[in-house]
């Protein structure tokens, strides 16, 4: 039926295409296949990058490790296959992935925007047509919202009882109407496949003291590392 709500984004592209009427009927099926390929790229960069910073951290923070491997083993055990589920009852693993997602910044600057009207944001007006882009890093390191930014410390999203808070949130999946369409694809990701390694494995860096230092390409990449990952 023509008239009902399109279940996922592919279907109401087609929607738009088919319809006579609408402001988007000059779309064909090279732009939706463009679509496609931008959501694949981007969610597969993006994605794959936070786990190797991901696997640094841990192996410069082998007490926070430690932290990682009691919590799985007391809520999940080692033989059972990770859930979904399991995350609402994983506090520190959760504050964790929040606080290597700031701490990496790894999309310090996203594509720009244009401004469709004269808008004004705390007394500041931003005219009409304006090109902005928002600069995640500044708002990911800000001392108002992060106390010592540059310090690794998943506790900051955590109460004094261990439970998870977002008062400060991070910045890395944007905010409002314009944040990141996966975010709730890539979270339940992250979540999934980096406890799953946890759950089985000892990351260690055999070379020396962990180099934490990046490159800038469309993302901030760890430069290249070796580890050592034993069976746990």
């Amino acid at each position: 039926n023509p008239d009902d709500e399109p279940p996922n984004f592919i279907h109401a592209v087609m929607k738009e295409i088919q319809s006579i009427d609408s402001k988007y009927s000059y779309l064909n099926s090279d732009h939706l296949e463009a679509m496609v390929l931008d959501f694949w790229g981007a969610g597969l960069e993006t994605s794959t990058t936070t786990l190797k910073w991901f696997i640094l951290l841990i192996m410069k923070h082998l007490e926070i490790q430690k932290k990682l491997h009691d919590e799985i083993d007391n809520i999940i055990g080692r033989d059972q296959l990770v859930q979904l589920s399991d995350k609402n009852k994983m506090s520190y693993m959760s504050a964790f992935i929040m606080e290597g997602q700031r701490y990496a910044n790894m999309v310090p600057l996203v594509p720009t925007h244009k401004c469709t009207k004269d808008t004004f944001i705390n007394g500041h007006l931003i005219p009409k047509n304006t090109l902005t882009q928002p600069f995640f890093w500044g708002a990911n390191m800000d001392e108002k919202y992060f106390k010592n930014p540059s310090a690794f410390n998943p506790d900051r999203f955590l109460d004094s009882e261990g439970k998870l808070k977002n008062e400060n949130d991070h910045m890395s999946f944007g905010k409002g109407k314009r944040a990141c369409a996966g975010k709730s694809l890539a979270e339940a990701e992250l979540f999934l496949f980096f406890t799953a390694l946890l759950q089985r494995y000892k990351f260690t860096h055999p070379n020396g003291p962990v180099d934490l230092s990046c490159d800038f390409a469309d993302v901030l990449l760890p430069r290249p590392y070796t580890c050592k990952i034993e069976k746990r």
